[in-house]
């Protein structure tokens, strides 16, 4: 096992002001770093791998997505599409300050289908049903025409006056809320449980391919973070 950060995996060829850094961890896992010349870490792995090659086939997904890949802009909402753990894929739609404004109703097979399911909520096609659950929550969801829930609040409300609001906000923001192209890595930069901005890298398939080194008190900064990773992603080599 080595040592923390000890094996620097690439050369920079030109000066690109940063560098991949391959080494193993405490727990024997490979990880990777993106190291900015001042020795800050803009991008990490965000996991460990049981094979050195696994890492490094991790870095070389950053290289070939990080520069293209688009930005979801959460001002003031948009919609991530993600995998949950049941290996489903869903969609949420999320203030700038973190939270979750509706849900999908269940989960898709198919990554397109939970595309093509936050499009009919942008559309804002079906009728919205405002109910008391079975907590004595009041909630509320949207329904098609054929019955089916294309998405739901996501948590239950006190008073069903605040659920009512909830639906208003969400007629007056989801239209448009930002969302990513089916079949392209993005990034998208939301707030940790620490109240810290995060960026996070996801590819095509939602699985989580990097992430900031760090926190940032403001959004910018988290910004300004991934903007400096799509731009050194792809000199230095492996």
């Amino acid at each position: 096992m080595s040592d923390g950060r000890s094996e620097v995996a690439g050369a920079r060829g030109e000066d690109t002001g940063a560098e991949y850094e391959l080494y193993e961890d405490a727990a024997e896992e490979w990880r990777w770093g993106l190291v900015a010349s001042n020795g800050q870490i803009i991008a990490d792995s965000g996991e460990g791998y049981t094979d050195r090659q696994d890492a490094e086939a991790g870095i070389g997904t950053v290289r070939s997505n990080a520069r293209d890949a688009d930005h979801l802009e959460i001002i003031p909402a948009g919609f991530e599409v993600y995998k949950d753990k049941a290996d489903e894929w869903r969609w949420r739609l999320i203030r700038q300050n973190g939270r979750i404004v509706a849900d999908s109703g269940e989960g898709y097979t198919e990554r397109n289908d939970a595309i093509e399911a936050v499009e009919r909520v942008q559309s804002l096609s079906g009728e919205t049903e405002v109910y008391e659950d079975e907590a004595s929550e009041w909630r509320w969801r949207l329904v098609a025409s054929n019955g089916k829930i294309i998405a739901d609040s996501g948590e239950g409300y006190a008073s069903e006056g605040a659920a009512k609001d909830a639906v208003e906000n969400l007629e007056e923001i989801a239209p448009d809320a930002d969302s990513v192209e089916q079949g392209k890595s993005h990034f998208t930069v939301y707030k940790d449980e620490a109240k810290e901005w995060r960026w996070r890298l996801v590819a095509s398939n939602g699985h989580i391919i990097a992430d900031s080194g760090e926190g940032y008190t403001e959004r910018n900064d988290a910004v300004e973070a991934l903007e400096r990773v799509k731009e050194h992603s792809k000199s230095p080599t492996v």
